[in-house]
């Protein structure tokens, strides 16, 4: 019986079948800049948690253009039974309609 572990399941693979039925959505997707960004030369080491982006939602609403709004949140960082978080380098990215903005990176220890 083979050792079966879930962090193997998203492979290149299943990665390739994944883009192949996007791309007859979506024809312009960038396949190899995708896979470039995605699998990058860490990629094997890393377990299923680190391969995975966590998102959090801070809003959902319609803003007016040249207009300034001011966002405060605060995330708490202690480990709780079912979440660790992982010593190493994260990075917390600005996301707006899916196009990432700012970003900022920082090292928990």
């Amino acid at each position: 019986m083979t050792d079966f572990q879930l962090k193997n399941y998203y492979n290149i693979s299943f990665f390739e079948a994944f883009i192949t039925y996007f791309q007859s959505v979506y024809p312009e997707f960038a396949k190899v800049e995708f896979l470039e960004i995605l699998l990058d030369k860490d990629w094997e080491s890393r377990e299923l948690k680190q391969r995975t982006r966590k998102t959090f939602q801070f809003t959902e609403n319609t803003f007016k253009t040249d207009t300034v709004y001011e966002f405060e949140k605060k995330q708490d960082f202690r480990n709780l039974t079912i979440r660790k978080h992982y010593i190493d380098l994260h990075r917390l990215v600005l996301v707006i309609n899916g196009v990432e903005k700012a970003e900022v990176t920082f090292e928990l220890v």
